[in-house]
Order: structure tokens, then sequence, then C-alpha cells
């Protein structure tokens, strides 16, 4: 092959490489606003959502228990469902930051998507037995102390669920300040090593405490 034809077939690779490409970030651009992580993030920034409305959800005992019941402390919420294996992960660790913060300004939220209100119990119960039902049961134990609520079995369209998780993205970590203002939808989470462990999960918490 000559000289002049290879530099011929190069520069059309380039040209082709390069239309490639260009075509690429439009697609990227045009999609940016719905991208679920990039959403996720800008949440985050503004931090404009505040518990204006009463949410309620509902105990073990099948009680009330509204979001405005915690006013005045720091609120982590959990958002879980049974069978999510990074769920149970991620309340495993939880528990070691519980432990560490048992006596803060701060209460814990365990909140189940489950629809099915004993499969949500028995994943919560430590001896119960795996069933058909329920083979997950007792994988999901939160740490003493935790306020453990479901949504009444309106599951995914629960609407502190439609407002706050509208990907359903689980286990789905939020925490607010003592007025109710959003302050992360994303906090670091305990489970993820090496990244993200219960140490940093106590500092990024601690940091906020300690500036009320």
């Amino acid at each position: 092959m000559k000289s002049s034809q290879l530099i011929k077939y190069l520069v059309i690779i380039f040209l082709c490489a390069s239309w490639i490409v260009k075509g690429s970030e439009k697609i990227d651009a045009k999609n940016m606003k719905r991208h679920p992580f990039i959403n996720r993030s800008r949440k985050t920034v503004e931090c404009a959502d505040t518990l204006n409305v009463d949410y309620i959800f509902r105990d073990t005992l099948g009680k009330p228990v509204s979001l405005s019941d915690f006013r005045g402390k720091f609120v982590f919420v959990d958002i879980w469902y049974s069978g999510c294996g990074f769920c149970i992960s991620a309340n495993r660790a939880l528990r070691v930051v519980h432990e560490q913060m048992k006596d803060k300004n701060i209460v814990f939220l365990s909140v189940s998507v489950d629809v099915n209100k004993e499969k949500w119990l028995t994943s919560i119960t430590g001896n119960a037995k795996p069933s058909k039902l329920n083979p997950w049961a007792g994988k999901y134990c939160p740490a003493p102390g935790t306020i453990i609520l479901y949504t009444g079995g309106t599951g995914s369209n629960n609407s502190f669920l439609k407002k706050y998780d509208p990907d359903n993205y689980y286990p789905k970590l939020l925490f607010f300040d003592p007025a109710g203002k959003l302050v992360s939808d994303h906090p670091p989470r305990p489970d993820n090593i090496p990244d993200d462990q219960p140490e940093k999960l106590v500092s990024f918490l601690s940091g906020y405490l300690r500036s009320k």
C-alpha cells in the first residue's frame, strides 16, 4: 500500500472516530437531566426538601408513627425490603453506627417497603425460620433502639417514598436535620468497603450534630 493511500485511510478513520465521540457527547448531554445518579446528586446539593407533610408509617403493633414525632432531632432513615442483599449488609453496618451514636441527638428509622406485613415481621425477627413466604427470615435485625416501621402495605406507592425515593433505589438512606430539612439523600454507605465504612458515616453524621 502506498504511503498516500495509508494517509488517506488514517484520515477517514480519524474523522469517523471524531463523529462517533461527538455523537456520544450529544446523547449524554440530552439524557443528563434524566440520569438517576445525576438527579440524586443535584437533589443533595440543593437540599430544598423539608418534611412539611406529616408522613405516617406503622410500627410492629400496627400503631401509626408520625415523622413529626421526631421533630427537634436529627433523623436517619434506612429504607429497605426483604430479599435485598445490599439492604441486609447495610443494616449490619448500621448496627455499628447506631451503637456509636446511641446517646446523640439522632434517631434511626428502619422503614420496610414490604407490602406483606408478615414477611416484614419475619425479616426483623432474629430467630425466625426461612419459609416459602420469606426465605430471608431473620436476616434483617436493626440495632436495639431503632424505630422499626413499614409503609402499612402501600409499598413503593407510599407518598414518602414517591417523594424521596422515586427511582426505587434500595437500600435508600436519608438524613434530615431537626427542622425536618433534607440534609442528604445519599449519605456514605456504611457497608461499602473500603470506600465507605461505618466510621465514615459516623464522621459524616457527627459533623452535622456538632454544628447544632
